[in-house]
């Protein structure tokens, strides 16, 4: 897990002071190490505040973090040009990460880096410097996150928001999965290389899809856990999470599952039954109140929004990332994903029984395409607070043209009432999981831990509605930081 930067000056300024803003903003992503290039070369160095030894009016800089004893410090230089990657390539090369896809890139890193998108499967951001210009990718998926903005003096990339807001570019934007982004002082190009389009439904029954999407699951969470000794996941007992906690095992690293909730929040027990009815270690922690509020400020700035669904999430997200690096563990596993693929939502069945299975089908497939947005970025920037790198194996690229392609009747019942996500239940139950655990309902996870309530507590307690409290506490955290050309967007 890396933080990557990239800035260029409109007017030819030097920019080295605006670059260590940035990385200054978002050091939580990695601070083994921090590289910088620019015209004057490459420079890996423990403080920010050598950043000038190579500065220019385009400058491209990495806070480097090290899960893994052969990741590189980066930016690397080659043929002319500096590239850093944050993320991951699956599966997991004999190699560094990052030395595989300067190889790739070779030296001609504007046609190659097309390849890349479009032949190598991954969790990835990408930035080149070359000259006077930037070359930017993300994955197909959009896993991890990369964001694009400008302002009258800079254009610039980032892997997160605030490092944008530090130099004054108040409404960054999201550079869209799967596409290259070619970055100039007078514009910025973007091409799509590799995105999701709706497949062809296939004709195939239901044993046939559990046992290819058990082989495909499978394959998921080994190239995302291959090397590590112990990963952590996050667990509620329920049906993703035990199965994911499973597959774990069965590829034999060792697992810590986490279980987060508020005080009076019933699922606790339900994680505990889950946990001991696998039969994997378990770790609980039961939260006050007081907890929730404590932890707002951090919620909001990691979500960098103040939506109330995200930070309802980002509050117990951030309590397992805290305890996944107490425990020792680098890596922690979610179930994000899941509920998109296969129907899990109340909505998805609703659209099913009232406007039919193309309907429905349309309706999982934008869910799918827009989960960057609402899910894998907000989860990236909250794990990565804590020094955690997240990896979700229901957002692989194999497994989601799979899943895509099932007929509706492989993911939802018929009629009201009955269990959703009917495949992935079928493959559980294969798989030999408790018949408790295959049909426990889903429960969000602001709702099951507890937090929204509390979080609507709060928010009365003021005489607020929890969005108008949520702005306003936003807006309170960005003025502390000085970043005072985003209040005014909020």
């Amino acid at each position: 897990m890396n933080g990557l930067a990239a800035l260029i000056s409109k007017e030819g300024e030097e920019v080295s002071e605006p670059l260590a803003r940035m990385l200054e903003a978002m050091k939580h992503r990695g601070d083994y190490s921090y590289g910088f290039a620019g015209y004057r070369g490459t420079l890996i160095s423990g403080s920010l505040s050598e950043a000038g030894e190579v500065s220019s009016w385009a400058m491209l800089g990495c806070c480097n973090g090290r899960l893994l004893p052969g990741d590189l410090e980066q930016p690397l230089e080659q043929y002319g040009y500096a590239l850093a990657l944050d993320g991951r390539i699956y599966p997991p090369p004999g190699t560094p990460d990052a030395l595989i896809v300067a190889e790739l890139l070779g030296q001609r890193p504007e046609e190659r880096v097309r390849r890349l998108l479009g032949e190598v499967n991954g969790s990835y951001a990408l930035i080149v410097l070359r000259e006077d210009r930037l070359i930017c990718a993300r994955d197909p998926l959009g896993v991890t996150p990369l964001y694009v903005g400008e302002n009258e003096r800079w254009v610039a990339v980032a892997s997160e928001r605030k490092a944008l807001w530090s130099i004054g570019i108040a409404s960054p934007r999201s550079l869209p999965p799967g596409h290259v982004a070619e970055v100039s002082r007078k514009d910025v190009v973007l091409r799509p290389i590799r995105v999701l389009t709706p497949p062809e439904v296939r004709r195939i029954g239901m044993e046939e899809a559990v046992g290819r999407l058990g082989e495909l699951l499978y394959r998921a969470v080994d190239v995302r856990t291959r090397g590590l000794d112990r990963v952590a996941v996050g667990f509620s007992g329920g049906l993703d999470s035990s199965l994911l906690a499973h597959l774990v095992d069965e590829c034999g690293v060792g697992v810590d599952l986490i279980s987060v909730g508020v005080e009076g929040s019933g699922d606790i027990e339900e994680a505990v039954e889950g946990a001991e009815a696998i039969g994997l270690p378990y770790h609980i922690e039961v939260h006050g109140e007081e907890e929730v509020e404590e932890t707002l400020e951090e919620a909001l700035l990691c979500v960098e929004e103040p939506d109330p669904m995200k930070v309802g999430v980002a509050i117990p997200l951030l309590w397992v990332a805290e305890r996944t690096m107490g425990l020792g563990d680098r890596v922690l596993l979610l179930g994000q994903g899941c509920d998109e693929l296969f129907g899990g939502y109340w909505r998805h069945l609703r659209e099913y029984l009232q406007r039919g299975a193309e309907a429905a089908q349309g309706l999982i497939f934008r869910d799918v395409s827009g989960a960057y947005e609402r899910n894998y970025e907000r989860d990236n920037k909250v794990s990565a607070r804590h020094g955690v790198e997240l990896r979700l194996p229901f957002a692989d690229w194999d497994l989601t043209q799979f899943a895509l392609s099932l007929p509706i009747e492989l993911k939802l019942p018929r009629e009201e009432g009955l269990p959703r996500k009917r495949v992935l239940r079928a493959l559980a139950e294969r798989v030999g999981l408790p018949s408790r655990i295959v049909k426990r309902r889903k429960k969000a996870i602001q709702y099951s831990t507890g937090v929204e309530k509390a979080l609507r507590r709060i928010a009365r307690r003021r005489g607020l509605s929890l969005r108008g409290f949520l702005e306003k506490r936003f807006r309170e955290a960005l003025s502390a930081r000085g970043f005072d050309a985003v209040v005014g967007c909020v």
